[in-house]
């Protein structure tokens, strides 16, 4: 009996200890083309190319490439879609940063104002976005004086449980079975 209850408090423990994954997406509008990866532990769970598309966001990876809308127009998702939609509602954000590099060649003037106005606008979207929360954010542009660029890049850390990950496949499943029941495939 004392096992079992050892077991058992060793299994509660593992489903709600909480685990840390920090996310990362740099963007360069000038090439249209970026990256996004994820890290746990300083160990690089994934990488992906990042393109931005209307109404589609693509991530290349290097055996498949997987194309997300961002508006959907009545079309099926897929089980892997929803279940994604699904778990980042259920993520817990412990910290953002956003930095950016902007840079407009010749003009140092406008490349400072353009920072200054970023910093008030993410300034004020952190405040509207953010307001009760605790969550820290971190807000850091940089004007550029010798090239021409447009370099954006957010990262994130967010916590996950491995009971908020089965909460969000019992919703997909759920979803997905009153989907077929109501007529829908």
């Amino acid at each position: 009996m004392k096992w079992l209850l050892i077991i058992t408090m060793i299994i509660i423990f593992f489903l709600f200890i909480p685990i840390r994954i920090k996310v990362k997406i740099h963007y360069d509008f000038m090439q249209s083309h970026g990256f996004i990866s994820g890290y746990f532990f300083n160990i690089r769970l994934f990488l992906f190319g990042l393109k931005f598309m209307p109404n589609k966001i693509q991530l290349e990876g290097k055996k498949k490439n997987f194309v997300f809308s961002i508006i959907d127009f009545g079309g099926g998702k897929s089980f892997g879609e929803d279940y994604f939609g699904c778990l980042i509602k259920l993520l817990n954000l412990t910290h953002i940063r956003q930095l950016s590099r902007i840079g407009f060649e010749d003009n140092c003037m406008l490349s400072c104002l353009t920072c200054g106005a970023l910093n008030a606008v993410f300034g004020s979207l952190t405040c509207v976005a953010f307001g009760d929360s605790e969550t820290p954010f971190e807000i850091n542009n940089f004007p550029n004086f010798l090239y021409k660029s447009a370099l954006f890049g957010f990262s994130s850390s967010v916590d996950i449980t491995i009971i908020k990950m089965l909460l969000a496949l019992i919703q997909t499943f759920s979803k997905k079975i009153r989907s077929v029941e109501n007529g829908s495939k």
